[in-house]
């Protein structure tokens, strides 16, 4: 698989949050005075079948994993005047495969910080300040030392109006915040794989009404706009009718503009829904931008504490460093037993339908139409000896059923890399959140 589709997916972020596992609960903590300290751990060993992403035809990598990782929490107990919520985490990641390619990635390969203050929480107007800063390490090829070492900050402010007298029943509240993103490539590795091309600066603006006019259902609108500028332009090769071969700047920068309405909240007493309606037009500076309706359709039934289950949709259009845009539809179910007061059986599935724009700040791209449905699926089975630790085995798989091939265009079939994968892990793990 080319460099350009690995970072695409490393800026993707193809793990979906549809199918992200539910959180640890949270322990008592450690109380020091007014401040409450909630140390977590975690250590798993998992067996990886396809590194690197690659297609069946280039003979894909497989390794043993072993991870660990640290973290600590912070809250106050009283945040009548000031609340804080902070944490902060890493995780060391050790391949047991042979080669340098492997070796170079036995590093650190997550690491996050991040802040909430909230000055006068539980007034009608409340000022908050967020802080969020990400590190993840994502190996690259099956040839080379080098990885994708993404960093990703974001720093804001939200205002909050929330009217009455009582801070725990407040049906109406309006919010106005503001974040600056910067995406940035760190170290050697970032010129190597030429990943600077993937780096942004963004500014969000979002506004949030909620109305709850049910003691447990709320009206929602929202509305959002961004200023997104890559650091540098995409350099496009262009293929002349006689076969010449040239190169021109693409400018991806785009100012999206997003607005949406919708309900949550309890159908039945067992049964609860969130649907939201909307529209999205990314605004590209050139070439096309993404112009149609997005939205989210989720239903949940439970049983506390025993069942739950979600079957979800969502269609979104997203900036992408590779092209203007890409389209993006989601399905996914997901469905939890909890039993016997410690045990847990669970699994998810997901289909995932990618589809890039053509083009990329205006120019054609030379491989033409590209689409990734991705397959995802997971079991697994836990057991909390406390509510604050847990022990998982899980078995997580991904199939990429994309036909697209990059250096297609060349008629050269030494430079021809199918997109395609398939992924499978088996962990096992041990977590705990104190």
């Amino acid at each position: 698989m080319s460099m350009r589709s690995r970072m695409a997916r490393a800026c993707l972020g193809l793990a979906v949050t549809s199918l992200a596992s539910a959180a640890q609960a949270e322990g008592p903590g450690i109380v020091a005075g007014d401040l409450v300290l909630h140390p977590e751990a975690f250590a798993n060993g998992s067996f990886d079948n396809n590194v690197f992403y690659e297609d069946a035809s280039e003979d894909p990598q497989s390794s043993s994993v072993l991870r660990v990782g640290a973290g600590l929490g912070l809250e106050n107990r009283s945040p009548n005047k000031v609340a804080l919520d902070a944490g902060a985490n890493l995780s060391y990641r050790h391949y047991l495969a042979s080669g340098e390619e492997f070796e170079a990635r036995n590093t650190i390969d997550r690491a996050a910080l991040n802040g909430m203050v909230a000055f006068l929480p539980r007034a009608p107007i409340t000022v908050e300040v967020h802080e969020d800063l990400g590190f993840r390490d994502n190996p690259a090829f099956d040839d080379t030392e080098f990885g994708f070492r993404i960093l990703d900050n974001s720093l804001g402010l939200d205002v909050r109006f929330r009217p009455g007298d009582n801070p725990e029943n407040r049906p109406f509240e309006m919010r106005l915040g503001y974040r600056w993103q910067t995406v940035n490539f760190v170290g050697d590795d970032a010129d190597a794989l030429n990943a600077t091309v993937a780096e942004k600066d963004a500014h969000h603006v979002r506004f949030l009404t909620s109305w709850r006019f049910l003691p447990k259902t709320a009206l929602l609108a929202e509305a959002s706009w961004s200023a997104i500028d890559y650091a540098e332009p995409l350099d496009i090769t262009l293929v002349g009718a006689g076969g010449q071969v040239s190169s021109a700047p693409a400018d991806r920068d785009s100012r999206p503009l997003a607005v949406t309405l919708g309900v949550k909240g309890l159908v039945t007493r067992r049964v609860s829904t969130t649907l939201k309606v909307g529209y999205r037009n990314t605004f590209h500076n050139e070439g096309t931008s993404f112009s149609s309706v997005i939205g989210t359709a989720e239903l949940t039934y439970a049983i506390e504490p025993t069942i739950r289950a979600t079957l979800g949709y969502n269609r979104d259009g997203r900036d992408n460093a590779f092209s203007n845009f890409y389209t993006l539809n989601q399905a996914y179910g997901t469905a939890d037993f909890y039993f016997l007061g410690r045990w847990s059986l669970g699994g998810r599935v997901g289909f995932d339908h990618y589809a890039f724009s053509e083009d990329a700040g205006g120019f054609a791209r030379p491989e033409g139409e590209r689409t990734d449905p991705v397959l995802r699926g997971s079991v697994y089975a836990g057991f909390s000896p406390r509510d604050w630790m847990s022990v998982r085995l899980e078995l997580a798989s991904q199939q990429n059923l994309s036909d697209f091939e990059n250096g297609a265009a060349d008629n050269n079939e030494n430079t021809i890399d199918p997109v395609a994968y398939s992924r499978q892990q088996v962990t096992l793990g041990l977590q705990v959140n104190y």
